[in-house]
């Protein structure tokens, strides 16, 4: 009887460790994919978001146009290729999270495959109101699911990050609620004020702002960190300083910020995160430091589908750290030998 029932647990032991095999495999390539998602991403708003933008400044000399019209044309080139790589980033951490089993993920694997469920169905066609509010109440729903996963258990992450995790969620979610209903007016639903779309744009802002302190103690950093927060920070209140219409024109449109509030917050945030990534990559977190990235680059309330993956990609690596982090080798040998289904031979 005991060798009629380890013989049986034998196939089911081999799937689970093909399953195994194929997790650790695609674990394996996701560092290489976020990679390259977020340079295709960096390449976007550098030549599209940006760009496309102070057409209206760029000298009217003709190789100044002609600079402009290539950079923009490239940059329409690059947006699909983006897109493409940011929705398979998303689509393939959430397989990896749901491969894995854990039941913490189980809510926010549900929510991100709707999200993209939606995507698929507005696919290269104009998406109707119902759609678009469908499709921003469920990333609000992902983004909540995947902050109280990462408040319910603790995969190496200090509080500060679940605390910078729980504001950001929570602002990006008032916003994307405001946003829904905006696009049920037609059917009668009444539509949240303004108000809670600035709320979650200062609770946003207050969770970038604190970010050096909820990712590490600055005190510890070493001077390039300093030195790059000073920088941006100095960029960003030369620009509103110098032109502010422009300014805040291109934050609304690249990054979803209305900036309601004073300008020095906006331009200590954008130091702020600035310095908490090149503290990270100096520390040897890459893997939290291309979360940020990848949140910023998504931005305040996605217009799109495809900055909402960028967005949600950087809030499921800060919420499970470890898909990012490259597995022990010989680890799923090492947990077979040991599994119970093994051990009674």
């Amino acid at each position: 009887m005991a060798m009629t029932s380890v013989q049986s647990s034998l196939p089911a032991t081999a799937v689970r460790l093909r399953a195994e095999h194929l997790v650790a495999a695609i674990r394996q390539a996701l560092p290489a994919l976020a990679t390259v998602t977020l340079a295709a991403s960096a390449a976007e708003i550098a030549l599209l978001r940006l760009t496309s933008r102070i057409g209206v400044h760029i000298p009217s000399m003709t190789w100044a146009r002609e600079g402009y019209r290539a950079a923009v044309s490239l940059g329409n080139w690059v947006f699909p290729l983006a897109a493409v790589f940011a929705g398979g980033l998303l689509a393939v951490m959430a397989l990896v999270l749901a491969l894995g089993r854990r039941r913490s993920a189980v809510p926010v694997v549900a929510a991100v495959a709707a999200v993209l469920a939606v995507d698929l169905l507005t696919l290269g066609q104009a998406p109707t109101g119902r759609l678009v509010a469908a499709h921003e109440a469920l990333v609000a729903v992902a983004l909540l699911a995947a902050g109280f996963a990462a408040a319910a258990c603790d995969d190496g992450r200090g509080r500060g990050v679940r605390l910078f995790l729980a504001l950001l969620v929570t602002g990006e979610a008032l916003g994307q609620a405001q946003l829904a209903t905006v696009n049920l007016v037609g059917d009668g639903v009444r539509t949240l004020p303004v108000a809670v779309l600035t709320a979650g744009e200062a609770l946003t802002v207050a969770a970038t702002l604190a970010s050096p302190w909820l990712f590490g103690n600055p005190r510890r950093w070493d001077r390039r960190a300093v030195v790059a927060g000073a920088v941006v920070t100095l960029l960003v209140a030369g620009s509103v300083i110098g032109n502010p219409s422009t300014t805040r024109i291109l934050a609304l449109w690249t990054f979803g910020l209305a900036m309601p509030f004073p300008a020095a917050l906006y331009a200590a945030a954008a130091g702020a995160l600035a310095a908490t990534i090149v503290a990270l990559v100096r520390s040897g977190h890459a893997a939290e430091a291309l979360g940020l990235l990848l949140i910023a680059s998504g931005g305040y309330v996605p217009p799109n589908s495809y900055q909402a993956a960028l967005l949600l990609s950087g809030v499921v690596v800060l919420a499970f750290p470890a898909l990012l982090a490259a597995p022990a080798a010989g680890a799923v040998e090492e947990e077979v030998a040991v599994s119970p289904a093994t051990a009674d031979v």
